[in-house]
Formats: C-alpha cells, sequence, structure tokens
C-alpha cells in the first residue's frame, strides 16, 4: 500500500510538472501563430508586448493571455491606433493545443480596451484593413490552421470607444463601458444572454453637444449563426438614464456588406419617462416636476449598409396634452405638443429629412409655436422655419427654477425663414426668404455673476434676408444709459456658413460710467487646489479688464457720448468709430473732452489667450491739466514725474505700440514709439529737486519755478524714454535739457544752466566780485545733473564750465587790478572753489 501511495503521489507530481514545462514549448509558437493570423486578416501593425499560457487557470481546458495588443493603422491612418487593451484573455481546448492545426476559443475576457473608428475626407476609414482581392472580396483563409471563434462566455471591461467623422464633424463616444454574455453553443448556432453598460455616452455634431453625461445600458437575448453571420436579436432593452426602449430585430453580414432590420419603441408612454433621458448632471432638478401627457418614441433601421449605401433609417417623436410644473412653483407649462421625425430611405444620407412638424407650448395663455424642416442637409440644406408667440418673464420666473438668475418683461417674435443654403452663399437673397420681428418691452436681465442688471426699456429688432435692423434699443446698465440703432448683414452666413457678420450701429447716450461697466462681473470663487495639485496664479475676475474681441465679425459702432467717467477721469463729448474686424480693435479719430483738455485716439487693438493684449496707439493731447494729468495717468506718473508738484498745461503728440497686462496698463518693456512734448504756463512749486540748487541760485526763485514754454521731442525703445536736448527758460535762467528714463524708473538728466549773475547765491555772488575781470561775467555756465529713481532723485552741480569761465576773465584783467584784489579774495575766493 505504502508503495502505491509513492507511485501515485510520483505521478501527481509528475503531472504537475508537465502541465507547468508543457506551455513553455507551445508558448512561442502559439504566439507566432496567433500575430500571424491575426496580420493575415488586416492590413496594419499588430503587436503585444508579452503572451502566457496556462493549464491551471481553467483546467481542464488551456488559458492563453496577450498583455499590451496594440493595432495601429497604415497610410492615413499611420499615426492612430485602431484598436489597444491591457489584457485580453481566452481559453481553448487541450487538444486544440496538441494539434495546434485549429484553435477554437471558447471564453474571451477583455480589460482596458480603447477602440477608436475614424472617417476622413474621400471615405477612407480607418477599420478598412481586410485585405481585398482581385475580384475586391475579403482575402479567405487558406491554410488548414487556423483560430476559430466559438464563444460560449465573453467579459469586457473598461472599453471606451470613440468614432468620429471628420468631415461632418460628428463625434460619438461610449465611456468606461462594459458586457457580459453566457451562451450555448449547437453546431453553428449559439444562443446569447447580453447585457452590457456605458458609463456616459456623448454624441456631438459640429461642435455642439446633443447628448452628454448620459448614461447607457442594455440587454437582450442573441441568436448568432456563425455559418450565415446572422445576428437575432429578441427581448432588447436599452435604457438612456432611466427612459426605457424595446429593441428587436436583427442583421446579417452575408458579404461585404451588411442588413440590418431594427425596431424600436419605448416601454412607457408617459411623458415622464420621455423627461428621465435628461444628462444625470440635471436630473436633480427634475425630482420636484409634475409632468403629464403621452409620449410616444418609434424607430426603425432596415436595409443595406455597403459603403456609401446606408440602411433607411426613421426615428419618430410624439408628445401630446403635455403638463410641465414644479410642484413648489406656482405656474405651469400647459398644452405641450410636439411632433417630430428624422428619416431617410436607403440611400445616402443626404435624403435625409428632419422635420418638426409642431412644436408648442402655453404659458398662462400665452402660446409659443415652432416649426422646422430640414431637407438635402448634405449637398445643400434647405431649411423651413417659423418662430411665433410671446413669453412673459414674470409669469415664466415662476413656472421654471432659475438658480442665479432674475428674467421680467415681454418678449415678443414672429419670426420665418425658408431658403436653401447655397443662396446664402451667392447672396441670392431674393430667392432666400427670412421676415419677422422681435419686441422687448421693459425687459430685465438680473444674475449672480453681474453686479448690475440689464435694462432695457424698450427695443425693436426687424428681420429681413439682407440684414437684421435694431430699430430702436434704450435701456441702461447700471448708471450707464444708452440708446442704440443699427443693422446687421450677412447674419445667415454668419450662423450657417461660418461667414463673417458685418454691422453698423450708432451709440448714443447722456453718461456711462466706464468704472461700473468694466467691473460688471463678480470675482469667480478659485476652489482650494488639493495636496498635488499647483495651480497657476489668475488674477481675481474683477480686476480683469483686458478682452477677446471676437472672430469672424465686421464691425462698426458710432458713438456720441456726452459725459462718461473712468476711474479718477471724467470725459465729455465723446465721438468717433469703433470698429472690429480681424479679432482686432480699431479707433478712429475718437475724440474726446477730458483733464481741462482734448484728447483724439486712433488706433488698434488685439487681444490674446495670454491676457496681454497688443495695442498700437497714435494719441494727440491738447491742453491737458498738469496736475490733472498727473493724479489719473499712471504713464505721466512714470515718465514726468516733475509733474507731481506742478501747474499749467501739456500738450503731445506720440504713437505708442506695445503690450498691456490684464488690467490694461502698459507694460513698460514692451513699449516703442516716438512724438513731441510741449508745456504752456508750466509752474514748478516746492519742488524738492530744485531746493537742492539754493546754494547755487537765490533761494526765493526756486520756491516757485516757472518754465517758459518749450517744444521737446523725445523716442521710446522697450520701455526707456529719451528726451532729445532742448531749451527753455527755468526760474528765468536759460536752460538747455537732455536726458533718459530707463525701463526701470531711473532718471539721468542733464540741465545746462546760463544762470544770471544777479540770481547767484548770496556767498558765491560775493566771492565773485573779488575776482578781476568779474565785472564782464553776466551769466555762469552751470551743470545740475538728476540721477536716481523717479520718486528720490539726486541732484548734483557741475561747476567745471564756471571755471574755465572765470579763469579766462582772470586772464584777461590787466596786472594793477589783478595786484590790487588778490588781497581781497581771502575766504571768499576759497568758498567759490571749494
Amino acid at each position: 500500500m505504502k508503495r502505491i501511495l509513492y507511485i501515485i503521489l510520483f505521478v501527481f507530481v509528475g503531472l504537475i510538472g508537465v502541465m507547468a514545462v508543457a506551455p513553455l514549448f507551445f508558448k512561442n509558437s502559439i504566439s507566432l501563430q496567433l500575430k500571424t493570423e491575426i496580420n493575415k486578416h488586416i492590413e496594419g501593425t499588430v503587436d503585444f508586448e508579452r503572451f502566457h499560457i496556462s493549464l491551471f487557470n481553467k483546467f481542464p481546458k488551456v488559458e492563453i493571455q496577450m498583455v499590451g495588443l496594440s493595432i495601429a493603422g497604415t497610410g492615413n491612418f499611420r499615426n492612430d491606433t485602431l484598436v489597444s487593451a491591457n489584457e485580453i484573455s481566452g481559453t481553448i481546448t487541450l487538444a486544440g493545443l496538441l494539434k495546434r492545426k485549429e484553435l477554437k476559443i471558447t471564453r474571451l475576457n477583455i480589460v482596458g480596451a480603447d477602440i477608436l473608428l475614424k472617417t476622413i475626407e474621400g471615405g477612407y476609414a480607418n477599420w478598412d484593413i481586410v485585405p481585398v482581392g482581385e475580384t475586391g472580396t475579403a482575402v479567405a483563409d487558406s491554410t488548414e490552421n487556423g483560430i476559430v471563434v466559438m464563444l460560449d462566455d465573453l467579459q469586457l471591461s473598461g472599453l471606451n470607444l470613440t468614432y468620429v467623422d471628420v468631415p461632418s464633424g460628428m463625434l460619438f463616444l461610449l465611456k468606461n463601458s462594459s458586457a457580459q454574455s453566457e451562451g450555448e453553443i449547437a453546431g453553428n448556432r449559439m444562443n446569447f444572454d447580453i447585457e452590457a453598460q456605458s458609463e456616459e455616452m456623448v454624441f456631438e455634431y459640429d461642435s455642439v453637444k446633443y447628448i452628454s453625461n448620459t448614461k447607457v445600458r442594455a440587454t437582450s437575448k442573441m441568436l448568432f449563426d456563425s455559418e450565415k453571420t446572422n445576428f437575432i436579436f429578441s427581448e432588447g432593452k436599452v435604457w438612456l438614464n432611466d427612459l426605457q426602449l424595446d429593441v428587436d430585430g436583427s442583421f446579417s453580414i452575408p458579404s461585404d456588406s451588411m442588413y440590418f432590420d431594427l425596431n424600436l419603441t419605448n416601454n412607457s408612454k408617459d411623458f415622464k419617462a420621455l423627461l428621465n433621458m435628461v444628462p444625470a448632471d440635471y436630473k436633480p432638478y427634475l425630482e420636484k416636476v409634475q409632468a403629464e401627457g403621452t409620449a410616444i418614441i418609434t424607430g426603425s433601421f432596415k436595409g443595406w449598409y455597403h459603403e456609401e449605401n446606408y440602411p433607411a433609417f426613421r426615428l419618430a417623436v410624439e408628445i401630446a396634452d403635455g403638463i410641465f410644473k414644479y410642484t413648489d412653483l406656482p405656474e405651469k407649462i400647459e398644452q405641450i405638443n410636439l411632433g417630430a421625425v428624422i428619416s431617410k430611405p436607403q440611400g445616402g444620407f443626404d435624403d435625409l429629412v428632419a422635420d418638426v412638424s409642431k412644436a408648442s407650448a402655453s404659458l398662462r395663455g400665452m402660446p409659443v409655436n415652432m416649426q422646422l424642416k430640414i431637407t438635402t442637409p448634405v449637398s445643400d440644406p434647405v431649411y423651413v422655419a417659423r418662430l411665433q408667440g410671446e413669453i412673459d418673464f414674470n409669469v415664466l420666473n415662476k413656472t421654471i427654477p432659475m438658480e442665479g438668475v432674475d428674467l421680467q418683461g415681454k418678449l415678443n417674435a414672429d419670426l420665418a425663414l425658408e431658403g436653401r443654403q447655397s443662396d446664402i452663399g451667392n447672396s441670392a437673397y431674393d430667392r432666400f426668404k427670412s421676415n419677422g420681428r422681435i419686441i422687448l418691452d421693459h425687459f430685465v436681465y438680473r444674475s449672480e455673476a453681474l453686479k448690475q442688471p440689464l435694462n432695457i426699456q424698450s427695443g425693436v429688432v426687424q428681420f429681413t434676408t439682407p440684414k437684421v435692423e435694431v430699430k430702436s434699443l434704450n435701456g441702461n446698465i447700471g448708471q450707464s444709459h444708452f440708446s442704440m440703432s443699427g443693422y446687421l448683414t450677412d447674419y445667415l452666413p454668419y450662423f450657417l456658413k461660418n461667414g463673417t457678420l458685418r454691422g453698423d450701429f450708432t451709440l448714443n447716450s447722456d453718461f456711462i460710467n466706464l468704472t461700473e461697466l468694466a467691473a460688471i462681473r463678480l470675482p469667480q470663487i478659485e476652489k482650494e487646489p488639493g495636496p498635488a495639485v499647483v495651480q497657476p496664479s489668475v488674477p481675481a475676475t474683477d480686476s480683469i479688464l483686458a478682452f477677446h474681441v471676437p472672430g469672424r465679425m465686421d464691425m462698426k459702432f458710432r458713438s456720441a457720448i456726452k459725459q462718461a467717467v473712468f476711474d479718477r477721469m471724467e470725459m465729455k463729448q465723446i465721438s468717433g468709430l469703433i470698429a472690429i474686424h480681424d479679432q482686432t480693435l480699431e479707433l478712429t479719430n475718437l475724440d474726446m473732452e477730458m483733464l481741462q483738455g482734448k484728447l483724439t485716439v486712433n488706433g488698434s487693438y488685439t487681444g490674446n489667450e495670454q491676457m496681454q493684449p497688443d495695442f498700437d496707439f497714435k494719441l494727440n493731447v491738447e491742453n491737458f491739466d498738469v496736475q490733472s494729468a498727473y493724479q489719473s495717468l499712471n504713464m505721466i506718473r512714470r515718465y514726468l514725474p516733475i509733474a507731481a508738484r506742478s501747474q499749467g498745461k501739456i500738450s503731445t503728440r506720440f504713437s505708442l505700440k506695445g503690450k498691456m497686462n490684464e488690467k490694461l496698463e502698459l507694460i513698460s518693456s514692451s513699449l516703442d514709439g516716438s512724438g513731441l512734448f510741449n508745456t504752456q504756463q508750466l509752474m514748478v512749486v516746492d519742488n524738492p529737486t530744485f531746493s537742492q540748487l539754493k546754494g547755487i541760485i537765490k533761494s526765493e526763485k526756486l520756491k516757485n519755478v516757472r518754465v517758459d514754454d518749450f517744444t521737446a521731442r523725445f523716442s521710446v525703445d522697450k520701455g526707456n524714454l529719451e528726451v532729445n536736448p532742448f531749451k527753455t527758460r527755468i526760474a528765468d535762467q536759460e536752460a538747455t535739457i537732455q536726458g533718459t528714463v530707463s525701463v526701470k524708473s531711473e532718471l539721468d538728466f542733464l540741465l545746462g544752466f546760463k544762470l544770471n549773475r544777479a540770481d547767484l547765491g548770496d556767498d558765491i555772488n560775493k566771492g565773485l566780485g573779488f575776482v578781476p575781470g568779474s565785472q564782464n561775467i553776466q551769466q555762469v555756465d552751470v551743470g545740475v545733473k538728476i540721477t536716481g529713481p523717479v520718486k528720490d532723485p539726486n541732484v548734483s552741480v557741475d561747476l567745471d564750465a564756471a571755471r574755465k569761465q572765470i579763469m579766462d576773465e582772470v586772464k584777461k584783467a590787466g596786472a594793477q587790478e589783478i595786484q590790487e584784489k588778490v588781497k581781497k579774495i581771502g575766504d571768499e575766493l576759497k568758498k567759490l572753489f571749494k
């Protein structure tokens, strides 16, 4: 007995050893067979990182596993990965492993798969990777050895499916999807019970998301005939969020084409059930909704799919006698009716017709009706649309909760259009009918995001095919009042063909508070970053004045504003032309009275993503009050610091270009320009810079320093200001001035004075009287250097020219005069030449 136990133990250990070692002999050959088999049936690059075989996990069947599978495209799609999967595992029979003539895969588990389906211009699709023979049919497997899929168990998790149609701008996504199926195999027929779900479905067309945040779940029984490649579905159910739809039918792949015969109906005909289709993020808004009425959904998908020939399709939604009411609000929407059908016959998508024959609702007896029909959507869309009705926003506020928004007043609309899109592109407006009007009456818009409400006391907008005419628009935002009229042209190409919107408007106002308008938005609440998240510093919203100029616009605004204020500046009689084109704002002869003078601006402004807009301005300033300009304009405080203690008028003409920051303040290092600058009746009062000259000039001359009118030319290079030499009189003394103000606000100026002898300081004048020949000196050359920070400059006196001037006069004096005065010079002369 003991010997028999040893033999059994030896055999058992031997079998385990064989099962552990055997896969090593088959691993490479089966891995090669898999790659060969897959590459034989597709045109692309197939690879996987690792391949495993195990006899233990699914014994008596053999488990095979691929890790890191990828299928890359070729040609136009060589940079795209069609399929990738973290892990694919399946089971084959032990006989198939040993014979290796036919590997029958009966179980399949796919984890973490990404599938990209993509079409581009020319009708090319990245999934067309099956080789085609000379007869135009797919190349068949001609070898005896092969892989046969006979699944009775399928498990799928972590699937992301993306379908992109580049020409049409269509995008379809299924995110984090999973599927499970169990089946029975009887010859060529397999019966499956399938269950699948997706965390989110997204459908986007032409950059507009029609479906998002929608959960999808489906169950069905499926019969698969592998010989006929036929799939038959029964007891199929699909849930879009909480909306349940019944699906049944079949599709088959008899050759290189596919045939579909699928039907769709909604399980519940209740209107409330249709509302459950809203994305999950909006479901909380429907928790307190009472809804009545019927909603019927039917659909069919039947016919052949081959190349550009698509099956017939029909989806119809009908709502009758619907009522919508929030339980905690007093009003309700009644008489909700909808009849909408999207359909096409067998053929191309240009035969598709979208027809909303009726869409109506009533709010406290005021009906709103709409119709819309679109045909030939691919080649040349034809539109027929109508909107008619009146909305009382005071009632609407009591019907639908509007968090953070308050609407008041009335809107009356009657709009209609009919025509082909090609007529718009060809400007054949006589063949495209568009007319109607919108009337606003005491309309008010309040929002938590705005500091001030928008009030439109009255407004009339008239629509015709060539243009939209704003007959009148009168209202206010906070303290700012406005009256606007004008028109828009090419609005149909703008909305339907990405054309350019053109317009010409006139704005009239008695008063505009630009400071209030600039801060009209409330600051956004910044979220606290997580422990591992580093967020960039972003200015608060109310500190941002920089803005983007919209594209695809060619607009003109003519202004006539009697009075406006911005920060500490008051402006009057503002007029000029503001134009928008090529994402640039242009100002032409924008005139205004401000700072007790007049300003004319010409130039341009272009916004950018960095919130550092570019500008290129030409300014003409006439007779600005110096003190007011210093208090109001940062540029004056930076480049003309002497204005802090000055009186008088300044004028300037200059061109300047560079960048601004998000607060529309000039970025000094970016500035380049040139111009001229002049003064009128300039007086410098108690300036500490001039007080440092009191030893040179009499003190009474330095208290209120009068500067004669002058004109100076200057240039700006990367924020560095250079003033060309110019002459004037300062405190009745001739002076030549030149110098620079650096981008770092450092001064380097030289003032070359010719000081009148009568105005020299008493000590200097007395000492000068002892100098032989001094009676011939009526003016003394003195240099004054001003250097250092703008706010606290250093002042130094250069007397080299004065010394030379005095020595020259001494040399001219006679010997007797020199002998008489040399005894009297003494300490006075020493004081002069310290």
